[in-house]
């Protein structure tokens, strides 16, 4: 969408729009062209996390690379 498409769906100032833009670039050091061509691969995270099955992940222990937390501390 446009800025200003943007500005009057969501009710509010086109300069709102453009400095939360301008904000967005500058903190993901991405253009917003590139991250809505993986729009698609978020989309796809955000339905793996509301996912029933997902509520029986230990996460800590993901991201230890399959390693015991008590062993790995000796």
């Amino acid at each position: 969408m446009s800025p200003t498409k943007i500005a009057r769906t969501l009710r509010c100032g086109l300069s709102t729009v453009q400095r939360r833009l301008r904000l967005l670039r500058r903190k993901l050091g991405r253009n917003l062209a590139e991250l809505r061509a993986l729009a698609s691969q978020f989309q796809s995270i955000e339905d793996s996390l509301t996912d029933s099955r997902a509520r029986r992940i230990y996460r800590k222990g993901a991201t230890q690379s399959g390693e015991d937390p008590e062993e790995s501390q000796g």
